[in-house]
């Protein structure tokens, strides 16, 4: 192992303890399982069922003279509902016609009585790509950056 590398494992691992060890001392954490998921876009709240798929993972490519780059690829968020009102189908029109309609998306994970359990801001969102199924839509959401919230 580098000397670089063992500095970067050194620091990980001191910020995972600054990070875990608050909890422990709070004691257990309070879960809540999802009832339901909502996107908020284009001034409008949707209710979704399920939600998958948030995410990033990060690659380093070696560059000349040694220099190392840092790739971020972002998972798409997949989401499906019941089949619903047009403006998915409209936004996602819009793109295929070459406007820029990208937005930014406020995704919330909520409990039985719809209070939040966790919130993420998805910045230019657009809908990547949408599907009928049996009743359903299936839409899988690219962004340009996403932020937890809550």
């Amino acid at each position: 192992m580098t000397r670089a590398w063992q500095v970067m494992a050194g620091a990980a691992v001191s910020w995972l303890l600054v990070q875990v060890e608050p909890a422990r001392a709070a004691g257990p954490v309070a879960t809540a399982s999802p009832a339901a998921y909502t996107l908020q876009y284009g001034g409008v709240t949707y209710f979704y069922t399920s939600c998958t798929g948030l995410g990033s993972e990060t690659r380093i490519d070696q560059e000349e003279h040694g220099r190392e780059r840092f790739r971020v690829k972002l998972a798409d968020l997949v989401c499906t509902r019941a089949l619903g009102d047009a403006g998915l189908w409209d936004w996602r029109r819009q793109l295929e016609q070459g406007h820029d309609v990208r937005l930014d998306v406020i995704f919330t994970i909520v409990d039985a009585s719809l209070g939040p359990i966790a919130q993420w801001k998805l910045t230019r969102a657009w809908p990547r790509k949408l599907v009928l199924g049996d009743g359903t839509e299936e839409v899988s959401f690219q962004y340009d950056d996403f932020r937890r919230l809550r």
